[in-house]
């Protein structure tokens, strides 16, 4: 694992906004807007934080609904948890609410059945580019594209597991950018191509097991890593 204690110390160009991935740079930034929005009407009476904040849980749960790709019940799990902070502190539910947990909880099963059902997802992914986001849960596919472009995939508090071995890039190159917070990102690459993997390193790290075994005769295929991991980690191997 690589590890660096300042900032300085990155290479090159390679810094936190030159890596930060333009799905975790919505991510974060919304999230800074957000909160120094709460934080400023709060300082101006106009709304209590401690009434509110459970909104950040549900937004963040809609957001993974529709954009998870694979990681719906943790979206839809969100949404509930959030949900229910917020009327137990706004006092929507009964004072016995106590006596309505395993009715709750039926229902809970049963939407996650129906999310299950409602997947049109395959374990196997035909598609050139990926966009995968795991909050709180987990995303595992598989590609088989024969022209894989690269994309993105960002774990927070959850983790993603991308099957790449069976993929091929077309051109000489693909770029993929991954962010790791509080959660961890394992790819598996064919032993032809070369990863050259490069970022930022805060708290955590990544990891290239990767045993590069050039074809004969072919053009040299490269997978460009960019990464943060913030609290978690990144691993690439065969």
């Amino acid at each position: 694992m690589h590890f660096v204690a300042v900032y300085s110390q990155l290479p090159g160009k390679d810094n936190f906004w030159g890596v930060l991935t333009i799905k975790g740079r919505y991510m974060l930034g919304s999230f800074f807007i957000l909160l120094g929005l709460g934080l400023l009407l709060n300082k101006m009476d106009i709304i209590s934080i401690g009434e509110w904040w459970p909104l950040l849980i549900i937004l963040l749960g809609l957001y993974q609904l529709i954009k998870g790709k694979g990681a719906s019940k943790g979206g839809l799990l969100l949404v509930l948890i959030g949900g229910f902070i917020l009327c137990i502190i706004h006092g929507v539910l009964p004072e016995d609410w106590s006596t309505y947990i395993w009715p709750a909880a039926l229902i809970i099963v049963g939407l996650f059945v129906l999310v299950d059902g409602l997947k049109t997802n395959s374990p196997v992914d035909s598609r050139d580019n990926v966009d995968y986001f795991a909050a709180f849960s987990g995303v595992n596919a598989r590609l088989q594209s024969q022209d894989f472009k690269g994309g993105s995939a960002v774990a927070l508090f959850g983790g993603v597991e991308l099957d790449l071995r069976k993929a091929e890039i077309k051109g000489r190159n693909a770029g993929i950018d991954l962010v790791a917070i509080f959660g961890g990102i394992d790819i598996k690459v064919p032993r032809h191509w070369k990863v050259e993997i490069s970022g930022l390193p805060l708290f955590g790290g990544w990891d290239n097991k990767t045993d590069y075994t050039p074809l004969p005769d072919a053009e040299e295929k490269i997978l460009i890593v960019k990464c943060i991991a913030m609290f978690g980690g990144v691993e690439i191997k065969n």
